[in-house]
C-alpha cells in the first residue's frame, strides 16, 4: 500500500527551507498556568527550553516577535486574568519592544489587533502551547488570511486528553500532539521537528 500524501503534496505545494529572518514570529500563551498552574502540559520543559531557544535566534535575526497571553474571566479556575498563573513564564518573557497582546479564544485572531499588526511579513513561525487548541486554530485561521505559516513542533506541548469512546481512558499526549500536528501539516502549514531544523 502506498504512503498516504498530504493536500499539500497533492496540491503541490513544495516543502522549503524555512528562514527565520523571513518569518514573523507568534509565541502563543507560554504562561504559568502550563507549567505550575491547574493546568501543566506533558513536556513543558523541554518545549520552553526550544522555545526559549527559538526566541534567542528571532531577536539576533531582528524580526517582529508576537506574544500572546490568554485571559479567562475574573475568578476563573485557569487564566485568571487576577491570579499569578497568567503570567509569561521567564523562559519566553518579552523584551520591551515586544507586543504583548491578550487574547481570550483559542484563535489568537478572533477579536484581537494581530491581523493589523503584523507589518513585516506574510509567513508566520507559531510556537506556544497547547498544540491541539490555540495552536491548531491560529494556524488555521492565519491559512484562511493568505499567510504562509510554519509551525515549531518541539517549541509546543499539551496535555493528556479524556478519550471519550472510552470511560475513564485518556488519550496520551504524546498523541495527541502528533495528530494535531499531522493534520495542520496536512493542509494548512508546514511543520518543522526542532527549531534547530530552521534556517537564519
Amino acid at each position: 500500500m502506498a504512503s498516504p500524501k498530504t493536500f499539500r503534496e497533492l496540491l503541490g505545494v513544495k516543502t522549503a527551507d524555512v528562514k527565520i529572518s523571513e518569518n514573523t514570529l507568534l509565541v502563543i500563551d507560554a504562561q504559568r498556568e502550563y507549567l505550575d498552574g491547574n493546568v501543566k502540559l506533558v513536556g513543558i520543559e523541554p518545549a520552553l527550553e526550544s522555545l526559549a531557544r527559538l526566541l534567542k535566534r528571532a531577536r539576533n535575526a531582528g524580526i517582529q516577535i508576537i506574544h500572546f497571553q490568554h485571559h479567562a474571566p475574573k475568578g476563573a479556575a485557569v487564566f485568571d486574568p487576577d491570579g499569578p498563573y497568567v503570567q509569561i513564564v521567564e523562559q519566553a518573557k518579552p523584551e520591551a519592544e515586544e507586543l504583548v497582546i491578550v487574547k481570550h479564544f483559542p484563535d489568537a485572531f478572533i477579536a484581537t489587533e494581530l491581523k493589523d499588526k503584523l507589518i513585516a511579513s506574510q509567513n508566520l513561525l507559531v510556537a506556544g502551547f497547547m498544540t491541539h487548541a490555540c495552536i491548531s486554530a491560529t494556524v488555521r485561521s492565519a491559512g484562511q488570511f493568505g499567510f504562509n505559516t510554519t509551525v515549531v513542533a518541539n517549541a509546543c506541548a499539551t496535555r493528556d486528553l479524556p478519550d471519550r469512546s472510552k470511560d475513564g481512558a485518556n488519550v496520551p499526549a504524546a498523541l495527541v500532539h502528533q495528530a494535531n500536528l499531522a493534520a495542520l501539516a496536512d493542509i494548512f502549514a508546514q511543520v518543522v521537528e526542532k527549531e534547530s531544523d530552521l534556517k537564519d
